[in-house]
């Protein structure tokens, strides 16, 4: 029979962790914190340069260039 990972209490009421839980390699951070955050917003962008470039009469492109007037 298997046996269950509880928690297991703390000092202080703290809960600890648990014997099979691992702390993230700095590999896996860097991607869930930089990587994968990077990618959707250089997607974004270049998604949006693509758009302002071959479409400059778009509803997308003239709502990026308001928006950006305002500030400007």
């Amino acid at each position: 029979m298997a046996r269950e990972n509880k928690p297991v209490k703390a000092q202080h009421g703290a809960v600890a962790e648990t014997e099979g839980e691992a702390k993230p390699s700095a590999l896996g951070w860097a991607l869930g914190w930089i990587g994968v955050p990077g990618l959707i917003l250089g997607g974004i962008f270049v998604g949006g340069v693509y758009v302002g470039a071959n479409h400059p009469e778009s509803w997308v492109s003239e709502a990026v260039a308001w928006i950006a007037g305002l500030f400007g």
